[in-house]
């Protein structure tokens, strides 16, 4: 089904909750009872965006392996390809860094007006209705590689006839269509490779890596996430107390701040919320 199809890629895209998606499903589910076409009905179960539990400690991140088979299997693509085409494919690939390097949702990696944007600071200034974030929301994240993104801004700039918005989507495409159209080679990479890549999942990867290279700036010891060793919220703050040598009460003072920071680099406004990326 096309609709429940872009619901899915919403969801995965992080551009809605699948709280949100499951809502708009019975939404359309109590409009086909009202016009008589119960054999349309379906379940949010059955096209895979029902309600679950919010995070299960699992790390959801693009392992590093994962992610260099990618970027090399887009750049061979775009070194097989000519014209119009390879310079698509080679502006995924500067996408994709936007996405590893910032944590940017893929749509702000592709939506994003880099031209003219500084990013020698090691921030990117991102505009809530001029970059299509998400809830329209202002943030500046840290970057973890300022020449990834300044890379992006050169390639956009040296390509200003395919890339007319100064975004990573091609002039000639719209986003629904462009979106497809990346999840195309997405679904073409696992297919070749049987690696479970996922977009979303180079967003958890710069969360965890943010997390850990904060801890190891404040606390000077460099610290994998609760969700990348597997142990729980209790154990990982007895075994963080033990690493930096802080008593508990600091050690949990410390973990607030920094995901505090982590939060607020993924655009987010809740703390909660670190614990699907990082675990607990």
């Amino acid at each position: 089904i096309g609709w429940a199809q872009d619901l899915r890629l919403d969801v995965d895209a992080e551009e809605i909750s699948r709280s949100t998606a499951s809502t708009y499903v019975s939404a359309v589910n109590q409009v086909l009872r009202h016009v008589g076409r119960d054999d349309l009905i379906t379940s949010a179960k059955a096209l895979g965006l029902n309600r679950g539990q919010r995070w299960d400690n699992r790390d959801r991140s693009n392992s590093a392996d994962a992610r260099e088979e990618f970027r090399a299997f887009i750049a061979d693509k775009a070194e097989r390809s000519i014209g119009r085409d390879r310079i698509v494919l080679e502006g995924l690939g500067h996408s994709i860094a936007c996405q590893e390097s910032g944590g940017l949702r893929f749509r702000e990696s592709c939506c994003a007006k880099l031209v003219g944007k500084d990013v020698a600071s090691g921030t990117l200034q991102l505009s809530g209705r001029e970059d299509r974030t998400k809830n329209a929301r202002d943030r500046v994240p840290t970057l973890l590689d300022p020449v990834g993104v300044e890379n992006a801004r050169r390639f956009i700039t040296d390509h200003r006839t395919i890339y007319a918005r100064g975004s990573l989507i091609p002039g000639d495409m719209s986003w629904r269509q462009y979106r497809r159209w990346v999840y195309e080679q997405v679904a073409s990479f696992r297919s070749v490779t049987c690696i479970p890549y996922r977009l979303h999942g180079n967003r958890h990867a710069f969360a965890q890596e943010r997390f850990s290279r904060l801890w190891e700036e404040r606390a000077g010891v460099r610290l994998e996430p609760p969700c990348k060793i597997g142990i729980y919220q209790h154990t990982w703050m007895l075994y963080a107390a033990e690493r930096t040598g802080h008593t508990l009460k600091q050690t949990r003072s410390l973990d607030h701040d920094i995901r505090l920071i982590v939060s607020s680099d993924l655009g987010h406004g809740r703390l909660d919320v670190t614990s699907v990326y990082l675990g607990y």
